[in-house]
């Protein structure tokens, strides 16, 4: 009976260390996964920067007049 009762303790304690790593692993992938998105968000918002720029570039800021005619 103290066989089954130290397996039974060494089997508990097994299962509350692995309990404890997955809680700590999600946490990880948790916290990843909201810098990926933060990540996302500001490529998003360069690209669209980018092509405002790129647009400015080849097009002239709106609203500027362009060149005379002996230019």
């Amino acid at each position: 009976m103290a066989d089954e009762s130290d397996r039974l303790d060494r089997l508990e304690e097994a299962l509350a260390h692995l309990t404890a790593t997955v809680d700590e692993l999600n946490d990880v992938l948790t916290r990843q996964w909201q810098g990926l998105d933060a990540m996302n968000l500001q490529i998003r918002r360069l690209e669209d920067r980018l092509v405002r720029l790129e647009d400015d570039r080849d097009h002239g800021p709106a609203g500027e007049d362009p060149p005379p005619p002996h230019y």
